[in-house]
């Protein structure tokens, strides 16, 4: 089995030092797991990467929270108009209640459930051809490996790595 110089942790570091999340991807909010398979030569460079599969998703705001975001904003927009009208200060103190009631639901569902839910984007967006491409790159500048060896000889092997982006 090859192995990247200094073993498995230094790879682990190699990569988090190296990978440069995409613009695209980040502003999309979509993340996931890349496989880029490539060959370990004799001796030891690396040859023919390409993305095996991936596995992309990205976070979409549950409707509970849209909802509550929406009628939030209807609330706030009536609290304005009542303010500009005139309204008694009973009425705008009543309806100033409502809508921190309403905030206060908001944020409830948020820290309940995140607020969101991961979904899968497909393969053929923009933002997930961006993290393919940032893998590549970074599995093709990596230093020579340390080749696969078969009766204490070095040899050729196919190798699969698997690529995390993950957005905080």
């Amino acid at each position: 089995m090859p192995e990247f110089p200094g073993g498995q942790q230094e790879l682990m570091k190699y990569l988090s030092r190296n990978i440069k999340y995409p613009q695209t991807a980040r502003d999309a909010e979509v993340m996931g797991k890349v496989f880029v398979r490539f060959l370990v030569q004799k001796d030891g460079t690396i040859a023919e990467a390409s993305v095996l599969k991936g596995e992309y998703s990205k976070y979409v705001y549950s409707a509970e929270v849209i909802s509550l975001k929406n009628h939030i904003a209807q609330k706030q927009e009536e609290l304005e108009k009542f303010t500009a009208d005139g309204v008694s200060d009973e009425i705008l103190k009543r309806r100033a209640m409502e809508l921190a009631e309403l905030n206060v639901q908001a944020y409830s569902s948020i820290e309940k459930n995140g607020g969101r839910t991961e979904v899968k984007v497909d393969a053929s967006d923009a933002a997930v051809k961006a993290l393919e491409a940032e893998a590549l790159r970074v599995v093709g500048s990596m230093p020579a490996w340390i080749p696969g060896m078969q009766d204490g000889k070095p040899v050729n092997t196919q190798y699969v790595l698997p690529i995390m982006f993950r957005l905080n």
